[in-house]
């Protein structure tokens, strides 16, 4: 599981180093969707999963000018349809925009009409990916604590997709293993 998750963090700063912003960000948002599959209390998960996540780990911390809500609205846009919502605004929230590098994610884009302001937020996505780094970190140490939490975690992460070498594969053949090492 921790392979996994590091290598989430790998690639979500390899996007970023690289200005892959856009992939950079569909990746933060699988990280907390892997995070909250990982934290819910039933095997399927949901966009309420998702927010409770959020609302536990990423945003208590944060600076980000955001809801978990306009998170979950933001992650659906972007991860099914390239854009920063795929629905009609619920009341009381807003579209998330992104600025990235030194720009200030306050101020925002100053072609947006001002009569459509109060309808977005913006979001630094070094911020966003800081947030989730640091409430994987907050995550991973609290359920470590709770041992019903940990056996949860360990059932989950043996379902999780695992990369190993030819070598290990044949190794696990050889010996008759039939898990995967993670």
């Amino acid at each position: 599981m921790l392979k996994n998750l590091t290598e989430i963090v790998r690639s979500i700063n390899l996007c970023l180093d690289n200005k892959y912003f856009l992939s950079a960000l569909k990746l933060i948002y699988a990280g907390i969707d892997n995070m909250a599959y990982l934290g819910a209390d039933t095997p399927q998960t949901s966009g309420l999963d998702f927010q409770k996540w959020a609302d536990v780990y990423l945003l208590p911390k944060s600076d980000l000018d955001c809801t978990s809500a306009e998170l979950w609205l933001a992650r659906c846009g972007l991860l099914h349809q390239n854009t920063a919502g795929n629905r009609k605004l619920p009341l009381g929230t807003r579209y998330i925009f992104y600025s990235w590098g030194t720009s200030e994610p306050r101020k925002g884009p100053q072609h947006i009409d001002a009569s459509k302001r109060d309808e977005c937020t913006f979001v630094g996505i070094e911020s966003l990916r800081d947030m989730l780094y640091g409430g994987m970190i907050s995550f991973v140490g609290e359920i470590s604590k709770e041992p019903s939490s940990r056996e949860r975690l360990l059932l989950r992460s043996q379902k999780y997709f695992a990369r190993q070498s030819k070598r290990e594969t044949q190794l696990i053949e050889v010996v008759g293993l039939t898990c995967l090492h993670q």
